[in-house]
């Protein structure tokens, strides 16, 4: 039997858009009835903005590329329809991103918006779309790169947000925001990178919001904000951060701040520098976290000021990071455990039907905070009778993440050799695959992720250049994403082998 190997890698070309050098279509104002933008008209340069007027709709072809004049939006009253496909994505970005505040505001999507319909493909959808420098952090007018508002029905798959200042606001019901990639925010302010909610209705499960499969990595102080009635599945999380805003410490990769109708499962919180998940406010029993996993977190879970009736179950609670001292100064927290600094009525929690890690009784008393601890804490942590052996979930539904990937080319791996410094690239001979470095700084590592987020493997890179060897146990996770990390900066490629 013949093999065929496929080698695949995913590039970045910093700094190269030929597009603002090149013929242009100026567009700005309402549009009325309906407008296509394709690739040949390309770049479409939003000198004013866009408004896509009720009953009108705008179809952007796969391919196209829209550049916006700072504080520029795209609004949608009617229908806004950009599907591009996996090989030819659309491209919204910033005129001059290098210009003082010149970052565009944002695609707004309002409450007259035409919900998606997935029988017919009409409606309105973002589907393999890039996005880059875009939202707006102004108190007040503070606006994120994609913005429902009070909208029902909005479709966004398959897109990749970065270098935003603002990322994503779902506000209302029955949005589905799954298969994308949010990361690396220009700038780590507590405005959420990613919020859901319904400020128009209390709604419930039924007309929740859908977070789905999305690779959430390296987001803002905000980090992922669930402000109501939710569906946050299937999710990578990590690499978040940690810090504060005007209400005091906000510590969370993902933050609950709703009492009901929240559903928190099969996700991977893997390597937050922050708690995985903070329940700010109180919660009954329609809330539930379940079947998740969490790994080398610093905290796994932190209850700030309330008290806790959500459903949490059935999660394997993997390891337990490392105390980061003073990133978290105002409040008692406990490494690698759970932490209740709760204020108010006294109550228990009980966490037995959870997975620990293997830890017995007494480890496990070490990482927990409760009344036993502090008496302001004003509660008691169960966790017995101790659960022996983890669940088993994982995030195999994360495995089929696929998005549009900004400036980025698909090419053999003998062409992807960067000039740039650092880089990083693939080789493969013999049957021995090689990860090959360039201009490494002090303390580099070099990290390996399958698609579900979780840690492969990593090693310590010696400063400058060189290569080691990419394990034979990583060659049958297919897509790999490998990140060499340092302070002199970062480099990352995908790599797929296929037999």
């Amino acid at each position: 039997m013949s093999h065929r190997t496929l080698l695949l890698a995913l590039i970045t070309c910093a700094g190269i858009n030929t597009a603002r050098t090149s013929a242009q279509t100026i567009v700005g104002g309402p549009l009325f009835g309906n407008t296509t933008w394709t690739p040949t008209g390309s770049p479409y340069h939003v000198t004013s903005d866009v408004l896509v007027v009720d009953n009108a709709t705008l179809t952007i072809q796969a391919g196209t590329t829209v550049l916006l004049d700072a504080d520029r939006s795209l609004v949608v009253d009617g229908i806004l329809h950009a599907e591009g496909t996996a090989l030819d994505s659309i491209r919204f970005d910033a005129w001059d991103p290098t210009a003082v505040g010149g970052v565009w505001q944002g695609i707004r999507f309002t409450s007259l918006a035409t919900p998606y319909d997935s029988l017919q493909n009409t409606g309105c959808l973002l589907r393999y779309c890039a996005l880059e420098n875009g939202g707006k952090f102004q108190g007040a007018g503070t606006w994120p790169c994609i913005a429902v508002q009070e909208a029902t029905g909005i479709r966004v798959e398959h897109c990749d947000l970065r270098r935003f200042t603002v990322g994503v606001w779902l506000n209302g019901a029955l949005n589905v925001f799954r298969d994308c990639r949010v990361h690396r925010p220009e700038i780590q302010t507590d405005i959420a990178s990613l919020w859901s909610g319904n400020t128009g209705a209390p709604g419930s499960l039924a007309t929740a919001n859908r977070i789905e499969r999305c690779w959430l990595e390296g987001l803002s102080f905000g980090g992922v904000y669930l402000n109501g009635p939710t569906r946050f599945t299937n999710n990578c999380v990590l690499l978040n951060a940690a810090g504060w805003n005007a209400y005091g410490p906000h510590i969370a990769a993902v933050s609950i701040n709703t009492p009901q109708h929240l559903l928190v499962q099969g996700n991977a919180f893997h390597d937050n520098c922050g708690s995985a998940i903070t329940f700010f406010t109180s919660t009954d029993a329609t809330v539930s976290v379940v079947d998740n996993v969490f790994s080398n977190n610093l905290i796994n879970l932190a209850f700030v000021n309330c008290n806790a009736g959500a459903v949490i179950e059935r999660n394997d609670f993997m390891d337990h990071g490392t105390y980061m001292a003073g990133v978290f100064p105002a409040v008692n927290l406990v490494p690698g455990g759970i932490c209740l600094p709760v204020m108010g009525s006294y109550f228990d929690l009980d966490l037995s039907e959870n997975y620990f890690g293997g830890l017995d009784a007494a480890q496990m008393n070490a990482a927990v905070f409760d009344l036993y601890d502090d008496i302001f804490s004003e509660a008691i942590i169960g966790f017995e009778p101790l659960v022996a052996q983890a669940y088993g979930n994982s995030l195999a539904g994360c495995a089929s993440i696929g998005f549009a990937c900004l400036d980025s080319v698909f090419m053999a791996l003998e062409q992807m050799r960067d000039a740039a410094s650092p880089a990083l690239w693939v080789s493969h001979e013999g049957g021995i695959a090689m990860v090959h470095f360039h201009g490494m700084g002090p303390n580099a590592v070099l990290m390996v992720y399958d698609t579900a987020g979780r840690c492969l493997h990593h090693a310590t890179l010696p400063p400058g250049d060189g290569a080691v060897e990419l394990p034979v146990r990583l060659r049958t996770h297919g897509l790999l994403l490998l990140e060499a990390m340092g302070v002199a900066g970062s480099a990352r490629v995908k790599w797929a082998m296929v037999e």
